[in-house]
């Protein structure tokens, strides 16, 4: 059926029609329509809608793209997007937030991966493997004071501290500190207004913890 119209073959071409094929009805070696068999076989009216049917070039050099890469190449990361996007509901997985401001650092994957882990509240702390039911103190390994937790690792913790104030930003970050409760808040805030320098700081914060096993 096309256009409303359905094609019935004449009573006399039955037997033919049996057997045919739409490359029956195109002529060999061309892109165009047999038009004296479709006569011989059809109606005017439908000839008419069947000519009216585009032909397209033959394809030559066939061959599999990936429709989801610009370049038609199939990747893991393009299967993951699309799982993840379209695929599976990841909705409770989402966490609002200025994810980019991570992932634009300057530095090395693993410190990017870190901070990532700090803001989701996936690091394993002491805090939270206690949480958990792990058998271990929550005493901050490092300064053997306080609860070693997210916000007592990359900001309250002594060792941290002097690195920020080793970067001369100490104070930003104590004020920053000061407005928010939630480590990814501040983080994030961090981020966007000590930029350059947190980028050091996060580097050197990542070598003072390297030996920890969380990271």
């Amino acid at each position: 059926m096309r256009d409303n119209v359905t094609i019935f073959p004449l009573d006399d071409v039955a037997t033919t029609l049996a057997n045919l094929r739409v490359s029956d009805c195109i002529l060999p070696n061309q892109k165009s329509w047999n038009v004296p068999l479709l006569n011989s076989i059809f109606n005017e009216q439908i000839v008419e809608h069947i000519i009216t049917t585009p032909l397209y070039p033959p394809v030559h050099d066939d061959r599999l793209v990936w429709k989801k890469e610009s370049n038609d190449e199939y990747s893991v990361r393009s299967v993951y997007r699309l799982c993840m996007n379209e695929l599976l509901d990841t909705s409770h997985f989402k966490v609002e937030g200025t994810w980019d401001l991570i992932w634009r650092l300057k530095v090395p994957p693993r410190v990017r991966n870190l901070i990532w882990r700090i803001c989701r509240n996936c690091l394993p702390t002491r805090t939270r493997l206690c949480d958990k039911g792990v058998n271990c103190t929550v005493v901050c390994a490092l300064c053997t004071v306080d609860e070693e937790d997210s916000v007592h690792l990359l900001f309250r913790c002594p060792g941290s501290r002097d690195i920020w104030s080793m970067w001369n930003v100490a104070s930003a970050v104590s004020n920053i500190f000061d407005q928010y409760q939630n480590i990814k808040d501040i983080i994030f805030e961090t981020l966007r207004y000590c930029h350059m320098k947190m980028q050091q700081c996060l580097v050197a914060l990542f070598g003072a913890y390297g030996s920890k096993e969380m990271i």
